[in-house]
């Protein structure tokens, strides 16, 4: 089997190697979460997004802190082919 051609597809591959391995630390806290964890919440934003109507080439702006969401959020923009437009959070609307 080839090596995965993506980063959406990197992450499946990890997740089926070590499933149970954390994968993600969050500074704040230090909310810990699996490979396993991280790739069905990919998962679940990816579908989210479609069920929105989103469809691939749409660019979908994140605007979140530095969090594990952030992560999962821009991952699951990738695994649904769309384009990940991270932003920062504390903006000015006429920035956006």
């Amino acid at each position: 089997m080839p090596p995965p051609s993506n980063l959406a597809g990197l992450l499946t591959a990890a997740a089926e190697e070590s499933p149970d391995r954390i994968a993600l630390v969050e500074a704040a806290g230090g909310r810990r979460v699996t490979w396993s964890e991280v790739d069905a919440e990919v998962d679940r934003v990816a579908h989210g997004l479609a069920e929105l109507g989103l469809v691939a080439g749409y660019r979908v702006m994140i605007a979140v802190t530095n969090r594990i969401e952030f992560i999962t959020t821009y991952l699951g923009v990738l695994r649904a082919h769309m384009v990940a437009v991270p932003v920062n959070p504390r903006s000015a609307t006429g920035e956006l």
